[in-house]
């Protein structure tokens, strides 16, 4: 079993990724079944850069 690069052939018969092609729903449908793990990444990436957000503003609202 080898790397493809999953593409089509345009009209004129260029070479389109399909991730060039795909909607950025289907993609991350596509990254979330092939790797479960990303989305407990994405959440934990997303609640530091939340807790982060709301400490700045805590420290805007003392000055």
């Amino acid at each position: 079993m080898g790397f493809k690069i999953i593409g089509n052939r345009s009209e004129e018969g260029e070479f389109i990724a399909s991730a060039d092609a795909w909607p950025p729903e289907k993609m991350a449908a596509l990254f979330d079944k092939f790797n479960p793990n990303r989305k407990l990444r994405l959440a934990r990436e997303k609640a530091a850069l939340d807790a982060v957000a709301k400490d700045d503003k805590k420290e805007d609202d003392l000055i």
